[in-house]
Formats: C-alpha cells, structure tokens, sequence
C-alpha cells in the first residue's frame, strides 16, 4: 500500500510541475501594419499595428500544447476585454511571416532574445462582440482620438488541461501612442 501512495504521489506531483512564467518580455516599438497584417485588416473596421516585443522565452517550444496569444488590455482595466485591441497569436519575421502556432522553427535569436510581432488595432466601433466575445466587452473606442495606456502580456494556454503561462505585463504609455499616430497619419480606407 505505501508504495501505491508513494506512486500516486510522484505521479501527482509531476503534474504540478510547470514552467516559470516569463518576467521579461519587453516592447521593442510599434510599426505600422502592413505586409501579413494586410490579410486581418478591413479599414473601415479597424487600423492594425505592429507590436514588436522581444523575450528571452522561446515560445514556439510551447506551441505543440498550448495556444499563444498576445492579450491586449486598457490598463486600467485589465479585467474587461476589449474588441479588436488583440488576441491574434504571435509572429515571426524573417523573410517571410510565419505564425508560430504553425511550430516552424527558425526564429533568430538576437543577442540571446527571442523577436516576436503581435497585432494590435487603434479603433473599434462594433455594436455587438464578436462571436468570441464577453458581453461586458469594451466595443467602441478609438485610440487616436482618446489614447489610453495599453497593457498586454503573452498567454500561453493550456489546450485541454487547466493553467497558462503568463508573461509579465508591459505597458504603452498613451504618450508612445500620441507619437505614432503623429509620425504615422491614419490611413484613408479603400473601397474595394
């Protein structure tokens, strides 16, 4: 009977045992989408952005597991999801963009760090979520017009079992914001 304890317990424990969740993810800038975002944006509907962040956490290892997601917040509210701001997975640019749900090697390290992009829109103005949204989702804003602190971290969640790696969360101050939208005027929409 002890060693049938003592097996439950190993075998419990190992269960337990989890990654350290990453504290050192940092933004490197913002670009203007374009390229790969092309295929996500509908001007009318939103304005995409570049978040470049770099890590020391290899995030593709995980994608096998877990679906990774950037999370996008208005810092003040962090409880609240906000329509369109984020939540696409993460990418990786070399020559081309590859999503890294598609757990394809070859992201370059620079100097020891991990180089991803996530998505980010500046505007919303829906009436409804989205099939995926909470009823208590934040639908319309328009960060040009008022900027807002945004918050995000990287979630890694776990498909099929409870828990998520989360990495720590890093803020754009609504001052960065300000200084995009004025080096980089919104784009008049098309439409085709």
């Amino acid at each position: 009977m002890r060693w049938l304890c003592a097996l439950l317990l190993c075998s419990l424990s190992a269960c337990m045992i989890r990654y350290d969740d990453p504290n050192d993810v940092r933004l490197v800038g913002l670009n203007v989408g374009g390229g790969l975002y092309k295929e996500f944006e509908d001007p009318r509907r939103s304005e995409l952005m570049d978040v470049e962040l770099t890590t020391g956490f290899d995030y593709s290892a995980l994608t096998k597991n877990r679906h990774i997601t950037a999370r996008f917040h208005f810092c003040d509210q962090m409880d609240t999801d906000v329509e369109g701001l984020g939540g696409l997975p993460l990418f990786v640019h070399n020559k081309d963009w590859v999503e890294i749900v598609d757990n394809q090697l070859g992201n370059p390290m620079v100097e020891g760090r991990y180089l991803y992009h996530a998505i980010m829109s500046s505007f919303s103005h829906e009436k409804s979520p989205s099939d995926y949204g909470d009823d208590s989702a934040i639908l319309d804003y328009d960060l040009r017009e008022k900027p807002r602190d945004i918050c995000f971290y990287i979630d890694a969640s776990a498909l099929g079992i409870p828990g998520s790696i989360r990495s720590n969360v890093v803020r754009i101050p609504k001052e960065t914001l300000t200084r995009f939208f004025a080096e980089h005027p919104r784009r008049t929409p098309s439409l085709k």
